[in-house]
């Protein structure tokens, strides 16, 4: 990324890219045999409930880690909300099922962070979806870390103050711009590999669905190829999980005609008159008391 511009005399003019410098037998990459898979390793010194990603993504991930703690003067990505997730456990409702945590490639940062007011996000929507620019505050407010904020960043605590416009919209861009300073980690991530995700289509109803804390390195692969490389290809079929509707036809018999024997020995029913109930007469009495017929 090009942060700046450097005016210098007709054919001196230079610019230099701001990224790490990988040795040449790091950065190059090779295809792995068909049918291997590539081992898990543990983020030293990480605080989530499974601290691992694959080999090569963990690499990278300690890379990011330092940058941003230099950038920042504080251990961001210390704690992480999840890590690698196992395909067995249980992401929050509403996830989607290709989600790229189960990969290990992904991770998403503590969302306490944004609570307590050292995380600000900045909605920007491309081509009908939406994503999150993500900046960190800088421990040091001295100006030497970081930059002030130029845009005002994404309130998602206003769809609950009453106004139906801006509970259907998931929020609304803050009334003023924070003062501070603060570090593009969007930017940081991309630099070390890792990129954003766009939202769900729930977020506005959804907070979790807004996905603004998730980063995944994807390295131009599919969520199938990169599950392919983490699990052998029996264990990511999806089984389903009901009847389909469609039933396999059977032969059915032709009935045939009941022969004239056979009803001729078949007893016919005969019906029973039923017991019809006379009538008595009941006396009455007269005028005198005597009975009438």
């Amino acid at each position: 990324n090009v942060s700046s511009l450097d005016w210098a005399a007709a054919g001196g003019v230079s610019f230099r890219v701001g990224a790490t410098e990988v040795p040449a037998s790091e950065a190059a990459v090779t295809a792995l045999p068909e049918g291997s898979r590539l081992n898990l390793v543990d983020l030293q010194g990480v605080s989530a409930p499974r601290a691992s990603l694959v080999e090569g993504v963990a690499l990278d991930f300690a890379d990011l880690r330092l940058k941003v703690a230099a950038a920042t003067g504080w251990d961001f990505l210390g704690t992480l909300d999840n890590a690698f997730v196992g395909m067995n456990d249980p992401l929050p409702p509403g996830f989607a099922y290709e989600d790229w945590l189960y990969t290990g490639r992904a991770f998403t940062f503590n969302p306490a962070a944004t609570q307590a007011g050292w995380v600000e996000v900045v909605r920007e929507d491309f081509g009908g979806e939406t994503y999150w620019r993500v900046y960190v505050r800088a421990v040091r407010q001295d100006g030497s870390l970081g930059e002030p904020l130029r845009t005002r960043p994404w309130n998602f605590e206003a769809r609950y103050l009453g106004t139906p416009a801006v509970y259907d919209s998931g929020g609304a861009p803050k009334p003023e711009i924070p003062t501070g300073y603060y570090v593009d980690f969007t930017e940081l991530a991309a630099d070390a590999g890792f990129h954003r995700l766009p939202a769900m289509a729930n977020w506005r109803t959804y907070y979790q669905g807004a996905r603004f804390s998730e980063f995944a390195h994807t390295d131009g692969l599919t969520w199938q190829d990169a599950m392919l490389l983490v699990y052998p290809p029996e264990a990511i079929i999806t089984p389903t999980p009901f009847r389909t509707p469609t039933t396999t036809p059977t032969l059915t018999r032709v009935p045939t005609a009941t022969p004239w024997w056979w009803r001729w020995l078949t007893p016919q029913p005969t019906r029973t008159p039923a017991a019809t109930r006379t009538a008595t007469p009941t006396p009455t009495l007269g005028v005198l008391g005597t009975p009438t017929p």
